[in-house]
């Protein structure tokens, strides 16, 4: 209890001197804190009266008992509520990885509606109301903010109708929080059927420091000039001019792109999609947007507030759930042309909107005659049912100009070549690879022509460089590479495994959560054990998976294991560029063999897969050798071990003298003893449903977790670490691997 007093009261200290520094904190009360209120919800029995002997069960009773000024510290737990914070108080949570508020989605999962409100260190999820997307329930969220003044910082914030939504909330600072399929929102309404004038003071806020998806929220206020990294997870842009949005992939982001009181900027070749908002246009005037595509939001684009004179050419908009485009709230001299709208709920429609131009875009089939779009205009103060017109539809959908949608990234590194794979929406005909030792200039090296996915190798002179891609003029931003050899250089590298991360159980929380932890070890290459969607032939799921990869990807080289959930899909394949026959395959690294198996394939003593096995172990000298393979042979828990492959694969893996066999399949951590000189690794918490493991007699380690395995290698000793590590870098297991010397 000691240590835990002790901790808070750290707690407090740092957060008393963080806050002193953020813009508008010190502004408020010269006492921080008035008093503290606790709150555990392992204080099942009672009594409650917000003592650490005593702590209240939930938060809401702890801020209903509160005074101003007052903190209301909740310890860790999961707490089902929608919390309302009416008071100024600071609402500080012991970690903000296992404090977890869950708004069960039965509304938003915090509502703050006073000013001087301090939110930090939890997890907040589920702000939302029963999956419904109607536009009455449109704006729930994880934090909803109605007042100014307040500060969010430190939290996760996951998997909400939107992340922190603002409606009509001023002064308002945001920053070193985590968003997972989530972002910021603010708004000058929260329903439809609001008209609301274009107010700017709701628009300026402090944020800074927030990761969404893996990938930087970029938030610009009064700039001009200047090109938006490739690297954003959300934007936006408050009262900036000449901006270029470029390459960009926002996926699953709310309102991945905004636009407030911004001209004469270019939105391009990106790929905008399932949000859970749309590109906005706030008023905002003689911006274009072309070549982009638009796929699976809750809207499109919405031009929206006086947004006038802008362009929206030559994007495919499809797949929306409510209106490809929209034009509203006197948003006039629009031009929209030439664009796909196919299969929205609604392809297109106005409110109180005129003069917008509506020419030969393609509206979902071949017609001859004039596309009619539905609105309403106002005409002395009544509402009447108006329509537009396209008069002359194109009878077929537009090749859209090539957009880079997934990668690049790399693949198969060895001593002296890597591979690089990408893809562009619309085959192309001019591919290549760029790169360089210092910049991504120098050497070119092209590929094949008609194709979407591109797969470039190049063998540099030199271990480690830039590169970039080119797909029909349009290029990728400037990526580096590294070479195995470079290891030789440094004397040391890094890797990591997992596996199954699966994710659409949960929308994808746990998995993005462990990439992330991945990515932020910087490893020189990863190994992913199999089962990385929940069903291989689903593209959606595949198109997830690779969003919330993507930082990891962009920056490592990783290696695939086929499991039972990828179900020998071709785009398995198409995704990873691997050596031998992409089914089994081995490669080195430093001092280490690292060898891939398959379970589905032949692995009986007479198969093609078991006679490779032998000729690829006899065959190599280096020190450590490493085995990989989806479905465990030894494990306890969960699935049961493949006794059958055991029978056949144990004793050639104890002849070559085989280090570790890293498994996956059951969603847990386990390490056996070593086992004829073998040990086996069970790491399959990458994101799936946890399993609970069981003792055996060859069980040294379980646990039931989230987590992720590295060999941290250093060739100056010959020696290598194996570490299991929590989600938030915490290793949990360790050992030293040695050489295993052959008897």
């Amino acid at each position: 209890m000691l240590k835990r007093a002790l901790a808070i009261k750290i707690v407090f200290i740092l957060l008393f001197l963080g806050l002193a520094f953020v813009p508008g904190f010190h502004a408020y009360n010269k006492s921080i804190f008035v008093n503290t209120v606790y709150v555990n919800n392992d204080n099942i029995e009672g009594p409650w009266d917000g003592t650490k002997e005593f702590p209240y069960k939930h938060i809401q009773d702890a801020i209903n008992a509160a005074t101003q000024g007052d903190a209301v510290f909740v310890y860790n737990g999961t707490y089902y509520e929608n919390v309302v914070v009416n008071k100024s108080i600071f609402l500080v949570g012991e970690d903000r990885n296992s404090t977890i508020i869950d708004g069960n989605k039965s509304g938003n999962a915090v509502c703050v509606s006073v000013d001087w409100v301090n939110i930090s260190g939890f997890t907040i999820r589920n702000g939302d109301f029963n999956g419904d997307v109607g536009q009455n329930n449109w704006f729930y969220a994880g934090i909803r903010l109605t007042a100014s003044n307040s500060t969010i910082n430190g939290n996760i914030i996951c998997h909400n109708r939107l992340g922190i939504f603002g409606k009509k909330a001023t002064d308002i600072t945001i920053f070193d929080n985590i968003f997972i399929g989530d972002g910021i929102t603010f708004s000058l309404y929260d329903n439809e059927t609001e008209s609301v004038p274009f107010c700017e003071k709701y628009f300026i806020h402090n944020i800074y420091d927030n990761m969404v998806n893996g990938n930087i929220l970029y938030y610009y206020e009064n700039q001009q000039d200047f090109i938006v990294p490739e690297d954003a997870g959300q934007i936006i842009a408050v009262n900036c001019k000449n901006m270029i949005i470029c390459n960009e992939i926002l996926v699953n982001a709310d309102f991945a792109c905004m636009l407030v009181n911004c001209s004469n900027c270019l939105i391009q070749c990106s790929n905008i999609s399932l949000g859970d908002g749309m590109l906005w246009l706030i008023h905002s005037d003689n911006n274009t947007i072309q070549y982009n595509r638009i796929l699976n939001n809750f809207e499109g684009i919405c031009l929206d507030c006086e947004s006038t004179k802008n362009i929206v050419q030559y994007n495919d908009i499809s797949n929306n759930h409510a209106c490809g485009i929209i034009v509203e709230d006197n948003s006039n001299y629009n031009k929209i042309y030439e664009n796909n709208l196919m299969n929205n709920k609604y392809q297109a429609a106005f409110l109180f909107s005129h003069a917008n131009k509506w020419r030969q875009n393609y509206w979902n089939d071949s017609r001859a005659r004039p596309y009619l779009i539905p609105g309403k205009i106002s005409i002395l103060n009544k509402e009447i049912d108006w329509i537009n017109f396209d008069w002359r539809p194109s009878r077929k959908p537009y090749d859209i100009r090539v957009l880079l949608e997934v990668g690049p990234y790399t693949q198969n590194v060895t001593n002296n070549s890597i591979t690089i794979v990408w893809e562009s929406s619309i085959p192309t005909i001019n591919n290549m690879v760029k790169y360089g030792e210092n910049t991504s200039d120098g050497y070119i090296e092209y590929g094949s022509s008609c194709t979407i996915h591109h797969e470039i190798k190049i063998n540099p002179p030199f271990k480690s460089g830039h590169y970039k891609v080119v797909s029909d003029g349009i290029e990728s931003g400037d990526f580096e590479f590294e070479l195995a050899s470079h290891c030789y250089s440094t004397q040391e590298f890094k890797c990591v495994i997992f596996g199954d991360s699966r994710g659409k159980w949960d929308n994808y929380l746990h998995a993005t959560e462990v990439a992330n932890a991945v990515n932020a070890e910087s490893p020189n290459f990863v190994i992913h054990g199999g089962d990385m969607v929940d069903d291989g032939r689903v593209q959606v799921q595949w198109d997830s998976w690779l969003a919330f990869m993507r930082p990891l990807m962009q920056n490592s080289t990783l290696f695939g294991v086929i499991g039972n959930h990828e179900r020998k899909c071709n785009r398995y394949y198409e995704i990873f560029s691997l050596p031998n026959n992409e089914m089994w395959y081995s490669f080195d690294y430093g001092p280490c063999h690292f060898i891939i198996l398959d379970n589905y394939e032949p692995w009986n003593v007479d198969s093609s897969q078991y006679k490779w096995l032998e000729d690829d172990l006899s065959s190599t000298n280096l020190p450590f050798k490493f085995v990989c393979f989806h479905e465990p042979i030894y494990c306890s828990g969960g699935h049961s071990p493949r006794t059958d492959v055991r029978s056949v694969w144990e004793p050639i893996l104890n002849k070559y003298n085989v280090n570790l066999v890293f498994q996956s399949h059951c969603h847990y951590y386990q390490r056996t003893n070593d086992i004829n000189g073998t040990t086996y690794i069970v790491s399959g918490g990458a994101g799936a449903p946890l399993y609970t493991p069981n003792d055996a007699w060859f069980v040294n380690n379980s646990q039931k977790t989230y987590h992720y395995c590295v060999l941290d290698v250093s060739l100056a000793t010959m020696e290598i670490t194996f570490s299991a590590r929590y989600v938030n870098g915490t290793t949990f297991d360790e050992f030293i691997v040695i050489p295993v010397v052959a008897s």
